[in-house]
């Protein structure tokens, strides 16, 4: 069975590898800055950031079930591309297998178990 490798791949593939991965990595530690921006990642930043004292615990209105459901939706749906447009890309490398099938289920993991923890309100 033939394999495809990165490193034997054209230019062209390469060149598309790096520059979604940089655009991503781009795009993730712009996401991060903003989450800081917004909410200090603290409890009372957030509380603060939706509009509720940090002592107090009920579910901001943003977090309605349908706005839960449009959010999770969408969000979903492009970060499981992302992940698997990433994977694809990491299958390609040398590393042992067992490495790679690890860091390609990690991502999704934490995905899920990040999008669970909105409805542990």
């Amino acid at each position: 069975m033939n394999r495809i490798r990165l490193s034997q791949s054209p230019l062209s593939f390469k060149l598309l590898a790096s520059l979604f991965l940089v655009a991503i990595g781009v795009g993730y530690v712009f996401g991060i800055i903003h989450i800081y921006n917004d909410t200090g990642f603290s409890f009372t930043g957030l509380a603060t950031h939706y509009g509720r004292e940090g002592s107090e615990l009920t579910v901001p209105p943003d977090f309605a079930f349908a706005r839960l459901i449009h959010i999770h939706h969408v969000h979903i749906f492009g970060i499981a591309m992302v992940f698997f447009l990433a994977g694809a890309i990491f299958t390609l490398t040398r590393l042992p297998e067992i490495v790679k099938s690890f860091c390609i289920v990690i991502p999704f993991v934490a995905m899920f178990l990040d999008f669970s923890s909105f409805w542990l309100f």
